[in-house]
């Protein structure tokens, strides 16, 4: 090695490699999320922020952590996760990304956490450094990422969650709006296909359908058939609506 004299003070590290392999391509996927200025062969890679200004700050863990929906991953995110309905959570050691599987809800939210330099526990596993370490800190960072969930979804203002899921909300002090209806209209569905369709009319409201109570189905396994067939078939005076909800809805 050369130590040279500099004809003027320059600000700031720079360490330059000139090991052939390292193309733009390799290097982009690991420099994008660095903060720092990387360049290859001349080619200033790509840098991008790992989270926005709507992140929320958890110095107990040393990082910041954002929801997301999974729409509103970048590129760069993406390319982080080995499969695309897993891997949802995205941890930003600095430039190096680690991905594991996480879902305290049943919505397909994203979360992105990223180390801010501040002390934590959160620890990559050695030596090839592509997962966490399974102690005390990534339980305490599922724990908040749970909060951050609900919250994010409160911030938002509609769900579809379970009731279960609800109620687990309010047990973390988290007060949510009632859940969008989900419902099936008509009671035969799957294979074979339903004889006829049941048709709601455009607007209708859930509360004037009809639900097939527990015991009118126990009592005779052809009551669904029925009343499927007398709702799709049938001429009233008023719409005669039979709709299916899940029980993950019930409370």
């Amino acid at each position: 090695m050369q130590v040279l004299a500099a004809e003027k003070c320059t600000q700031g590290t720079t360490l330059a490699f000139q090991d052939e392999p390292w193309t733009l391509e390799k290097v982009q996927k690991h420099a994008v999320f660095t903060g720092l200025t990387v360049i290859v062969d001349g080619q200033k890679c790509d840098s991008e922020a790992f989270v926005s200004e709507q992140a929320a700050a958890h110095p107990e863990l040393g990082c910041r952590i954002e929801v997301r929906e999974r729409s509103a991953l970048s590129q760069w995110h993406t390319n982080w996760k080995k499969c695309y309905y897993t891997d949802n959570v995205l941890v930003n050691f600095h430039g190096q990304v680690v991905a594991f599987t996480y879902a305290p809800v049943s919505e397909h939210l994203q979360f992105l956490v990223d180390l801010t330099g501040e002390p934590t526990d959160i620890r990559l596993m050695l030596p090839a450094r592509t997962q966490l370490v399974e102690n005390g800190a990534l339980e305490k960072l599922k724990a908040v990422i749970e909060k951050e969930a609900y919250r994010y979804i409160q911030k938002r203002g509609s769900h579809r969650l379970k009731f279960s899921e609800y109620c687990r909300a309010k047990e973390l002090g988290i007060e949510l709006p009632a859940a969008e209806p989900v419902f099936q209209v008509g009671l035969l569905t799957g294979e074979p296909v339903e004889p006829v369709a049941v048709v709601k009319p455009q607007d209708f409201p859930l509360e004037k359908c009809y639900r097939l109570s527990k015991a009118c189905l126990d009592a005779d396994e052809c009551n669904e058939a029925n009343a499927h067939l007398l709702s799709a078939l049938g001429t009233f005076k008023q719409p005669f609506i039979v709709v299916d909800i899940t029980s993950d809805y019930e409370g």
